[in-house]
């Protein structure tokens, strides 16, 4: 008979339970900027209706969006 694994918690859940080692005000707060700016440049990202051209201009627009790609796609 096979066992089923426990349901992944939610975000808010996983968040709720999860001890930081070490709280930093400052380097949340820096973080927190930092994320809220990525959202921002990404949301005002006008795609183009080439797919290479596309994703050429995405990863010249910012220099996170590479790694937001990257995240994206499951690559280190």
């Amino acid at each position: 008979m096979l066992t089923r694994p426990n349901p992944k918690p939610t975000f808010d859940e996983f968040i709720q339970s999860c001890t930081p080692l070490l709280k930093i005000p400052e380097l949340e707060a820096q973080m927190r900027d930092r994320v809220r700016a990525i959202v921002k440049e990404l949301l005002d990202f006008e795609p183009n209706k080439n797919p290479a051209k596309n994703l050429k201009q995405f990863i010249q627009k910012d220099s996170n969006f590479l790694g937001v790609l990257s995240a994206l796609t499951s690559l280190s």
